[in-house]
């Protein structure tokens, strides 16, 4: 392969991972969804995604995911579709738009956007990844920490790496400009797979909640400079270390800022499942601050942003708390980026 051939196939690949990159959604701090249930009618489907594509068109901060089983044979049964909003007021403008496009959503099918996370924090993750070929003998491997972060920090990829020899051949060892371009491409994949993964989840599909993956160590080697060989790798490795660690599934805790008349809190005792920060009764206005997992309030959001008895209202996402073993989600979860291509591969499935 000659140093001009090379150059043009890292600026390809390179080009891909800028690609794939841009299209990864910003899941930092939306943690509520409607689910469609997924049409089951080619037509109907087919009509759902044009309007869909619509919607993003309209709104460039929506999020599309899916919720599946595995039927027999292992292949994936596509469940709902879920419509990922910022909040609840986010959610009703996805709600209006879609029904002047005619799909009809349900404010009562919102859905928790669960977290994963891990004890496994600050714990070495070794991972590897071989492929032997005719033409190329690869083992790439990797050694990342996850790091912890602030509460809406979202996602941060850090490199804490002595010198070493990144990249390095079985044979054409003098191959100086091979070795450099796939050492930038092998740190580029690194790069791009830790935030993939963490956005797309590791075990059950859900993100990662604000949380950054910090390699230590690293290296590739191969017989010749092969792209595509280290994006492999690269994805491997990182993808072998991160389920090496014990992930568990949280849910949003919201803290709940209210005001509303004495009869309205005295008349609903759900009021009194989270953990009250303070409670003043003046007169017949109650004013209530509390904190609460989002499952022990899901069924009340539409009615706190309209019924008359409530005079102000806020929420913000607080954190997260492990999800109960009796509540564990029986469907796994994926984020769909491109509907096109979505459709291709169910038309392929069938």
């Amino acid at each position: 392969m000659t140093e001009n051939t090379r150059k043009l196939y890292f600026d390809k690949m390179t080009a891909y991972l800028d690609e794939q990159r841009s299209l990864l959604p910003d899941l930092n701090m939306k943690y509520l969804g409607i689910a469609l249930p997924f049409p089951q009618c080619n037509e109907h489907r087919d009509r759902v995604f044009e309007r869909i594509k619509h919607l993003r068109e309209y709104d460039k901060d929506v999020v599309i995911g899916a919720h599946f089983d595995f039927a027999e044979g292992g292949s994936r049964k596509f469940t709902s579709i879920v419509f990922i909003g910022n909040d609840y007021l986010h959610l009703r403008r996805i709600h209006d738009f879609m029904k002047e496009q005619g799909v009809e959503l349900s404010l009562k099918n919102t859905c928790i956007i669960y977290r994963e996370s891990t004890d496994d924090i600050h714990k070495k993750l070794n991972g590897g990844a071989s492929r032997v070929t005719s033409l190329n003998d690869l083992y790439a491997s990797v050694e990342v920490e996850l790091k912890p972060r602030k509460l809406g920090a979202g996602y941060d990829f850090e490199l804490h790496v002595p010198d070493q020899e990144i990249v390095s051949y079985c044979c054409h060892k003098d191959d100086e400009e091979g070795l450099k371009l796939g050492s930038r491409l092998f740190l580029r994949s690194l790069e791009l797979y830790s935030t993939k993964f963490l956005t797309e989840g590791v075990t059950m599909g859900y993100p990662v909640a604000d949380c950054g993956i910090k390699v230590t160590k690293m290296h590739c080697r191969m017989c010749f400079y092969r792209d595509y060989y280290y994006v492999t790798g690269a994805r491997g490795s990182i993808e072998t270390a991160l389920k090496k660690a014990d992930w568990r599934m949280y849910e949003p805790v919201i803290e709940l800022d209210l005001t509303c008349s004495r009869a309205y809190f005295e008349e609903n005792s759900w009021l009194n499942a989270g953990e009250h920060a303070s409670l003043r009764k003046e007169g017949d206005v109650c004013k209530l601050t509390m904190r609460s997992r989002l499952s022990a309030i899901m069924d009340h959001l539409e009615e706190l942003h309209h019924h008359p008895q409530i005079m102000e209202l806020s929420m913000k996402i607080g954190g997260y708390a492990p999800l109960e073993e009796s509540a564990h989600p029986v469907n796994r979860f994926e984020i769909v980026y491109d509907m096109d291509k979505w459709k291709e591969d169910l038309d392929d499935e069938n």
